[in-house]
């Protein structure tokens, strides 16, 4: 698939924090990819990093993922984070206390 990339206005890097959110680097489905935390919250915006299909968690889309061991590398990490909610880019917010475990789980399934 051909795309044109484009510069962003900002660059946000790991640890950044902006509008009370940390950033995260997440790389995987493209190598810029970020998530953003919430700690009191405990929520996460992953983007396209997790996908939530019917209350069962996947992972990026693997025609659409440039680097798969990235992105399981990228749930592993944040398998360690405290959340309970999961906000993709794709499907419904994901809610439930043991989250990261589910995380987990789904980077062990991209072995």
């Amino acid at each position: 698939m051909a795309f044109t990339p484009i510069e962003p206005d900002l660059r946000l890097n790991k640890n950044d924090r902006i509008g009370g959110l940390t950033v995260l680097h997440t790389p995987g489905h493209t190598s810029g990819s970020i998530s953003l935390y919430d700690r009191q919250r405990r929520l996460i915006f992953v983007a396209d990093t997790i996908r939530n299909e019917g209350g069962v968690l996947r992972g990026p889309p693997t025609e659409f993922t440039l680097d798969r061991e990235e992105a399981r590398m990228s749930l592993e990490m944040l398998s360690r984070i405290d959340f309970d909610t999961i906000l993709g880019g794709q499907g419904r917010v994901f809610r439930s206390d043991d989250a990261p475990r589910k995380v987990k789980e789904l980077a062990a399934s991209m072995n």
